[in-house]
């Protein structure tokens, strides 16, 4: 659908060159040509119908401002449907309508030079005696597909990761699929992830149009293969985040030679991921429930489901709902109570922003429960107290 920016653009620099829709035509009589006003309802409670309010306002008493109907709610031009719009600007240049041919052409002059990012054109469809009727063409543009048509391929609420992998190693690039699915992330793995009589070629260029990143499975020979080479350059076409996974530490090649590549396994990727993806809603929520959750599981799990959250970028909601975990009620004990007053496993303490720290509250108190915009909290004792701000 064409963006309502780019429509908004388009109405802006008609109205910059002083370009009136309805031509020498009234408007009345220009959007007769288009519409059915007696079937559209008056915004003046003294008329029936759009026929009567329109010809009051325009013709009586010309009291609308120029160019108003762009804004009018019975036409919907700005975020209707891209047929109706285009035809619009094409009916502003019918020969009947506007006769001056070089004013016509500075009118598809405009619309295009907007309208080609869109992945459409208008041209000239016919022409006749005083000038040429315009109509409008989709352009070489790839059309996203619609959720429905990649409804077999991602589960809903997701991130979407495509996993470029070499054939012979379907089975690992599966796994890492498995692995990331605990994440919030959806993984489209070419060799598994088609359906039965689905057209594979077809699939793999939805799952490329819709992807959120691209995860690289690179071993040795992931280069020799065409297929993950233009799959990279697809993604980078589409300037979205590339994970070069490097299993067995193979330098990456061509564009992204500059590139660092995450040899240092799984938890790297992740952290990477937690980069690109920190302030991205559906990838914190699988963090936040995963911490909510550790409530009723044991005390080493509810110290890595916090250690989870770290590098996940916290909104002021999304932290209210990590303290009010705390104080949840739980089946037997609540496992998060461990997070007040243990000290920080070994393992942990590797991690930047908790090198200089003893205990997992000192983090929680300093690097979380501070960055509430609205509320300051603090730790007394074994509970969360909340105090406003001054």
């Amino acid at each position: 659908m064409i963006d309502k920016g780019t429509r908004r653009n388009i109405i802006d620099h008609f109205e910059m060159a002083e370009i009136q829709f309805s031509g020498r035509m009234s408007d009345l009589n220009f959007l007769t040509r288009i519409y059915d006003l007696k079937k559209l309802p008056s915004l003046d409670h003294r008329f029936e119908d759009a026929y009567g309010d329109i010809y009051n306002h325009t013709e009586n008493n010309c009291d609308y401002e120029f160019n108003w109907v762009f804004t009018d709610s019975r036409f919907n031009l700005l975020e209707g449907d891209d047929e109706t719009f285009l035809r619009f600007i094409c009916e502003m240049t019918h020969p009947l309508v506007r006769p001056d041919q070089e004013k016509a052409s500075k009118i598809i002059s405009i619309a295009n030079d907007w309208l080609k990012a869109e992945g459409w054109e208008l041209y000239p469809e016919k022409e006749v005696a005083s000038g040429f009727i315009f109509s409008f063409k989709e352009t070489n543009r790839v059309q996203v597909p619609k959720d429905e048509e990649v409804a077999n391929i991602w589960f809903p609420n997701s991130l979407k990761f495509f996993i470029s992998h070499r054939d012979i190693h379907k089975g690992e690039a599966k796994g890492l699929g498995e692995k990331l699915k605990n994440f919030g992330i959806s993984c489209f793995v070419a060799h598994d992830s088609i359906q039965p009589m689905s057209t594979w070629k077809h699939e793999i260029m939805k799952a490329l149009l819709t992807m959120d990143a691209c995860i690289c499975y690179i071993k040795d020979d992931f280069y020799k293969s065409e297929w993950t080479n233009q799959e990279v350059g697809f993604a980078l076409a589409r300037g979205i985040p590339i994970y070069l996974f490097s299993v067995d530490k193979t330098d990456p090649k061509g564009f992204k030679i500059d590139t660092q590549a995450i040899k240092a396994g799984f938890p790297d990727l992740i952290n990477c991921i937690k980069k690109d993806f920190e302030k991205n809603n559906k990838f914190k929520n699988y963090f936040i429930d995963n911490f909510v959750k550790a409530i009723n599981g044991s005390f080493e799990n509810a110290k890595n489901m916090f250690y989870e959250l770290i590098d996940i970028n916290l909104n002021d909601e999304e932290i209210e709902q990590v303290v009010f975990a705390f104080s949840a009620e739980a089946k037997y004990l609540n496992q998060l109570s461990i997070i007040i007053s243990a000290p920080i496993k070994p393992e942990h303490k590797d991690h930047p922003k908790l090198k200089n720290y003893s205990y997992y509250r000192e983090f929680l108190e300093n690097d979380i429960l501070t960055k509430h915009t609205k509320h300051s909290y603090c730790i007394e004792g074994k509970e969360i107290v909340k105090k406003n701000k001054s």
